[in-house]
């Protein structure tokens, strides 16, 4: 069904108002976001980044060039809603894969703080996919995207997880019954935005996929590391990762079959 309203309208109408067309929103093909903040503020500082004028206000938006490959970095809104408002222009502007960092609260001992998830599957407990995809199935990411980070991280011998999440739009209503439940199914880790951004990502036809890195643990009492330098290690590490890997992504650029 047609949208009345889409992305590529309200960035026209933005573009309108600014005195600029809608062609002046240059994104990359690869996008790396993160809700992490400070991580993109410090990749726009090593790499001399000036964030894109006129771009929307719910995200800052970096562009970037490195050895012929044009990569976009993007400060993501924390939850589904925004996260994938943001998506939906991304992909308006060019974007062709997604590569999402964010944080999660792990249910598992066996994936304490400081631990890198890759999501595979994700229980949809926020409404926002719903709007895309309206049966209960499960949020998968790009299979081939899931593949290539996969495989950075063995390139560069960093041990991350592949699991499933529990994506909620309700963080104060992470009950412990369900908690205990999702444990005891193999479940690693719940955070707000994955479950969205994957469905939207099949619907649009883009490659999209996020690596966690587990910021809290709930499988005991409520062990929060926010701003540990643990946790900021792990971060570092992912973004490192990643940028070292971005010829295993381009090729995605380049296939014409979601995977």
């Amino acid at each position: 069904m047609e949208e009345k309203i889409n992305a590529a309208l309200f960035l026209e109408h933005l573009a309108l108002r600014q005195g600029i067309s809608i062609d002046d929103y240059k994104i990359a093909p690869i996008v790396i976001g993160s809700w992490d903040g400070n991580l993109i503020k410090t990749i726009a500082e090593e790499f001399q980044l000036e964030p894109m004028a006129n771009w929307t206000k719910n995200s800052i938006v970096y562009n970037w060039t490195t050895n012929g490959r044009d990569v976009t970095f993007v400060a993501l809104p924390v939850g589904a809603p925004s996260a994938v408002s943001t998506l939906e222009q991304l992909i308006v502007c060019g974007a062709k894969v997604f590569i999402g960092i964010g944080f999660a609260g792990s249910l598992q001992p066996s994936i304490p703080v400081g631990s890198i998830v890759i999501a595979n599957n994700c229980i949809r407990e926020e409404g926002t996919s719903y709007h895309y995809l309206k049966d209960n199935s499960e949020g998968l990411p790009s299979k081939r995207l899931l593949e290539q980070l996969q495989k950075a991280f063995c390139n560069e011998a960093i041990h991350s997880t592949t699991g499933a999440i529990w994506t909620t739009d309700a963080i104060y209503r992470e009950l412990k019954s369900k908690v205990e439940d999702y444990k005891k199914k193999g479940i690693a880790a719940v955070e707000m935005e994955t479950s969205a951004l994957y469905v939207v990502g099949k619907y649009r036809g883009i490659d999209v996929c996020n690596i966690l890195a587990i910021s809290d643990e709930l499988w005991t009492d409520w062990n929060p590391q926010f701003g540990s330098e643990k946790l900021q290690n792990t971060i570092q590490t992912i973004k490192n990762v990643l940028l070292n890997n971005l010829e295993l992504f381009t090729e995605l650029v380049h296939k014409d079959i979601y995977g």
